[in-house]
């Protein structure tokens, strides 16, 4: 299907495409919708997530509002979200408690740890708030909440996210 459903108390049976339907696993419906004008729809909740979500296709996810969807890393150390297509769009969700991962190449510096929210090189992130992100490395760290080498960020608020680092850079 082109659209599938996400909800908190949902019946989770494949392919999400109604609300009666729907996942009870954000990626689980990222992976499912095909084709185009890709969308996928997340009702009023807070949803813990124990891997990074990755949005690598042209899909819309779309939540209930910043205030109502909550998406958060809850008993893991990954981010929250990663986004690279274009075309990609992440609207209306809270992105909290993401640990930056230590995967960015930067040529002066080697592997530092960055995007404790976000690591983004394309799409769009609107309407959302970005908080209580962390970043924590020896080496190096960059951007608690977002690592951005591309893409947009529009109407977002973006509050109480931190960085560590030992290196003194």
């Amino acid at each position: 299907p082109s659209t599938a459903y996400v909800a908190t108390n949902a019946s989770a049976t494949f392919p999400y495409d109604t609300w009666a339907k729907a996942a009870s696993n954000i990626q689980s419906a990222l992976d499912a919708v095909t084709g185009t004008n890709l969308q996928v729809f997340v009702s009023n909740g807070t949803y813990n997530l124990s891997v990074q979500l990755s949005l690598v296709k042209a899909v819309a996810l779309r939540g209930a509002g910043a205030s109502n969807t909550i998406l958060q890393v809850k008993g893991a150390s990954t981010r929250v979200l990663y986004i690279s297509d274009p075309n990609a769009l992440v609207e209306g969700l809270t992105l909290r408690s993401g640990l930056g991962l230590n995967d960015i190449y930067l040529a002066a510096y080697g592997w530092v740890a960055g995007g404790g929210g976000v690591s983004m090189s394309g799409g769009t992130i609107r309407n959302c708030v970005i908080r209580d992100n962390y970043v924590n490395y020896d080496h190096m760290a960059v951007a608690g909440a977002v690592y951005m080498t591309g893409g947009r960020l529009e109407y977002c608020n973006i509050v109480s996210n931190a960085i560590r680092s030992n290196n003194g850079r």
